[in-house]
């Protein structure tokens, strides 16, 4: 063998040792982020690859700084803690996989600890995968970083190759790079907060949603597999993760099957008809629907109540009567799952406005001029995006259900479910966007979808003709 490839290979197993020593999770993420690369590029003309590989080399070059700046500003008596100053509830998890791990491992640890690291409060399956990852390759409080980092990129590109196949490669690319580099977006990218593990098994719950669809024999079977295991660790994640995203997959589903003959759309709005004229001309049946959906709304409203005299900046959702001190203190007493006392006055009109509301400040909350920290004004930039998102990602619909009418209607119906419960319970502008976040790596492709449309829209109609 000539000699200098022998040096080249002996100096990059030392290199490969040495930091396997110091941190073998971020070993293994650099072989997966080698794989990941791989597989993006697997199959693209030669320009696009090079363009999505290019997007790819920037967003991982960007991430891997804010963590190598966190490692080298960080006191070293907490690195085994540390943190970003937007990522208070990452330290904790880190907190609690460790006490976890040392259990496994019979490490004694304090009798408050190990009641902590079991603690219901927060609990979350996220924190077996940390702990189980640490207790077979050591602590690794940046590894962890580096992790969330490869599942935020892995379900980037799963989702830019469901994209490319059902509308465009230029929009695929559109919507990521909105995804690689919308601020926050970034920020839960590299932070120890279970967003990314969330995104990453929601994305492969949606593939393996369309894959039973279209998949044909073993792969269909992998498919179904595939669903089974993601939504069982949804379950785990955080809670409603699984029934939100069960009911946004079944109800994609359902609407696809009732629009696939004409005469069933015709059909299915008749009965919706009948439906609501039947409803609205009997009382005892309205007051039977109507009831249910109205004691639902007061459970909301009082979540929101208790985010609004939490710490941070709030916004008002019901009437400005309920924001009394008295309102107030009776909401901060609420039990988890007790009575709403502060709204359980609440009439069927003024549940109604406390509806429209929250929907409103979903999608404009926080307004811009209304700013209140430093914090606040660096996100100004992308709530300006976010409003230009909205209007494109309606565009994309229309020109989604001309391209690909099941990835469009899976698309919108998890986007609508998730959206209902986060506008509904939310307070608090911080919570309101790091929970909508959840929602956005959907609504991305569709604005890039909208994006493409309305720039190009004589390209676009031309590639549908030649479907």
């Amino acid at each position: 063998m000539p000699r200098q490839l022998v040096l080249l290979a002996t100096a990059v197993a030392v290199l490969v040792g040495f930091l396997y020593t110091l941190s073998p999770l971020s070993v293994w993420c650099g072989v997966g982020v080698v794989g990941l690369f791989m597989w993006a590029g697997t199959g693209l003309p030669d320009r696009e690859r090079r363009w999505l590989l290019s997007l790819l080399a920037v967003a991982l070059g960007l991430r891997l700084l804010g963590v190598i700046g966190l490692f080298l500003l960080t006191d070293p008596d907490l690195r085994p803690v540390a943190n970003f100053f937007f990522d208070g509830d990452g330290q904790y998890l880190k907190f609690r996989s460790l006490w976890l791990r040392n259990t496994w491992l019979g490490v004694p640890i304090g009798e408050v600890y190990f009641r902590l690291a079991f603690a219901p409060y927060a609990w979350s399956g996220y924190i077996y995968v940390l702990a189980y990852l640490q207790y077979l390759l050591g602590p690794a409080p940046f590894g962890i970083h580096l992790f969330n980092i490869l599942l935020f990129l892995a379900a980037s590109v799963a989702l830019y190759r469901l994209v490319r196949t059902a509308y465009t490669p230029a929009a695929a690319l559109v919507g990521l790079t909105l995804l690689l580099f919308l601020p926050t977006l970034f920020a839960w990218s590299i932070s120890a907060l279970k967003e990314s593990f969330h995104l990453f098994v929601g994305t492969a719950a949606l593939i393996a949603a369309v894959g039973i669809v279209r998949g044909r024999g073993r792969l269909q079977l992998l498919a179904v597999v595939g669903l089974v295991a993601a939504m069982a660790v949804l379950a785990t994640i955080r809670g409603g993760a699984f029934e939100i995203m069960a009911a946004g997959l079944a109800g994609g589903m359902l609407v696809r099957v009732l629009t696939l003959k004409k005469w069933v759309v015709v059909a299915t709005l008749v009965c919706l008809g009948a439906g609501l004229f039947a409803v609205s001309r009997i009382p005892d049946l309205q007051a039977r629907v109507t009831d249910p959906v109205t004691t639902v709304l007061r459970g909301t409203a009082a979540v929101h109540l208790s985010h609004a005299v939490s710490p941070g900046h709030a916004y008002k959702l019901l009437d400005d009567s309920f924001y009394t001190t008295t309102s107030l203190l009776r909401a901060s007493a609420i039990e988890p799952g007790g009575p709403a006392n502060a709204v359980t006055t609440l009439t069927l009109q003024e549940v109604t406005r406390y509806a429209v509301r929250s929907a409103v400040a979903f999608l404009v909350v926080p307004l811009p001029w209304e700013t209140v920290s430093w914090s606040e004004i660096v996100l100004v930039p992308q709530q300006v995006a976010w409003y230009l998102m909205m209007p494109l990602a309606l565009v994309g619909v229309v020109a989604g259900f001309r391209r690909d009418v099941l990835v469009t209607l899976l698309l919108v119906s998890c986007i609508v479910v998730a959206a209902v419960p986060i506008s509904l319970s939310n307070g608090n502008i911080g919570t309101l966007v790091r929970h909508r976040d959840t929602v956005v790596p959907f609504i991305v492709w569709l604005s890039g979808l909208g994006a493409v449309f309305l720039a190009g829209w004589p390209t676009f109609y031309r590639g549908l003709s030649n479907r």
